[in-house]
């Protein structure tokens, strides 16, 4: 794999990873957030459910034209998300990522326990302590500034540092200001900039067009002519202050810190380099992974790329070095996969899911006479229920006080509702054992939110 993305393994659950031709096995796919190393193999044809925030809902729109196959997800809330073609469920929890618009984390729980899903993060204990009172199995962490040399003061500081660095060059003498920034991120900083100055700022179409989506100020421009202040790419900053004539170049970055001073950025312009850093520092990994507390860490990043080059730090990647005293120790055994989760992944009962390369498991696919391959379609097909079933829903009104997970209401309508459509059986009590797990505040285990692409409020399921 490339880029940030990643599979979890015994699940058909894919996170930053849309390439799904390579992994049929999956079947969620969910985006964090949209920048270019979270959205390998993501294109305006891709066919499967893509799971994420309203916001980045927004931007695939505007990105990659997708809309009818995403699904938005309220953030600080759980869903209940059901597994495409099974009885099963995933409850997700939408989590504020304090990195990027859009930018979330996702808790997943199900069969596989509870894995944490960081993508880019910046610790803030205001916005994500309220989540986590219980630890987590695993954590696929977000580790690109896990070396104890990066450390870095708060966004707030480093702002005031960069306001200031600006306003130094009044607007009436000939120094331009450019900032080096992505097309995504950072949209506090240029608005902090512009009503701190009194000026525009000029972006580029691509961002421009992001600013429009998210309905920022009309503080914006794309013709360089109305602006002093320009924003763009790395690289293009560099070539437009060649350009440009006197110029100070800004770079909101931590992105050289830690790192040796051979890798430093080098310019023939005044360049400032300031830590404005939407990724968590050392301190704030420290923090957040000791609040989780996970009995397994994985890191999302293997490489870091500087000025066009990719490094790769072991060290930073090392996680028991890091936070080895805060990894809870796990006597659980391997994960039980739902047989027939199992043979929707391509692997019958008994075989391994992920393991192409298992004896077992290639043996079942390929000979479809195998007995444990039999007896395993029996099992599923016998789980189903015919289409041309009715099916009683009682709906349920959303009340004033919602219990925090998986959106528990009180029954405030019988009003019964006949559907055509076909469901599962076991549906009912896989979303009641989801909702036993949570604890309804008035002990009511038979009351939940169902969430799929209608978002149905039901509480139960009666076959006739």
């Amino acid at each position: 794999m490339t880029g940030a993305g990643y599979t979890i393994p015994q699940t058909p659950i894919a996170v930053d990873f849309f390439r799904y031709h390579h992994y049929p096995q999956i079947r969620m796919f969910f985006l964090t957030h949209l920048h270019t190393d979270h959205t390998d193999g993501l294109n305006e044809s891709f066919p499967k459910p893509i799971y994420c925030s309203p916001i980045s809902a927004q931007l695939l729109k505007l990105r990659f034209l997708l809309e009818s196959s995403v699904v938005p997800l309220d953030v600080g809330q759980t869903h209940a998300v059901p597994i495409p073609d099974t009885a099963h469920f995933v409850a997700v929890t939408v989590i504020d990522a304090n990195h990027a618009p859009g930018a979330v984390m996702f808790l997943l729980e199900g069969y596989f326990g509870r894995v944490l899903c960081t993508g880019d993060f910046r610790y803030s204990p205001e916005i994500m302590d309220s989540f986590f009172d219980n630890p987590v199995d695993t954590v696929y962490l977000d580790n690109t500034y896990c070396d104890p040399r990066c450390i870095f003061p708060s966004r707030d500081e480093v702002l005031s540092r960069i306001l200031a660095c600006i306003t130094a060059y009044p607007k009436e003498t000939t120094i331009k200001i450019i900032l080096s920034s992505k097309f995504l991120g950072k949209e506090e900083l240029l608005e902090a900039i512009s009503r701190a100055t009194n000026e525009r700022v000029c972006v580029e179409p691509e961002r421009y067009q992001v600013l429009a989506t998210l309905q920022y100020p009309d503080i914006f421009t794309m013709r360089r002519s109305e602006a002093r202040i320009h924003v763009c790419g790395r690289s293009e900053s560099q070539q437009l202050s060649r350009t440009e004539g006197p110029t100070v170049v800004v770079v909101p970055s931590a992105l050289h810190w830690g790192l040796d001073s051979w890798l430093q950025p080098r310019s023939r312009t005044d360049t400032r380099v300031f830590p404005y850093s939407d990724h968590s520092s050392y301190t704030e990994l420290l923090d957040f992974v000791q609040l989780v507390s996970p009995s397994h860490i994985v890191p999302t990043c293997k490489k870091f790329r500087v000025s066009g080059m990719e490094k790769p730090d072991t060290q930073r990647a090392d996680m028991d070095r890091h936070f080895g005293q805060f990894v809870r120790s796990c006597v659980c055994g391997n994960v039980r996969v739902p047989a027939g989760l199992k043979l929707l992944m391509g692997a019958p009962d008994g075989a391994c899911i992920l393991d192409r390369a298992c004896v077992r498991d290639r043996a079942c696919v390929q000979d479809r006479a195998c007995v444990r391959y039999r007896e395993c379609v029996s099992d599923t097909s016998n789980s189903r229920v015919s289409n041309k079933t009715k099916l009683h829903i009682k709906i349920i009104r959303p009340m004033s006080k919602p219990h925090r997970a998986l959106g528990v209401r009180y029954v405030d309508s019988t009003d019964e509702l006949s559907s055509q459509r076909g469901m599962p059986d076991g549906m009912d009590k896989d979303l009641l054992d989801i909702c036993d797990r949570f604890g309804p505040p008035d002990g009511r285990s038979d009351i939940l939110e169902f969430c799929d692409s209608r978002e149905v409020y039901i509480s139960k399921v009666t076959q006739t």
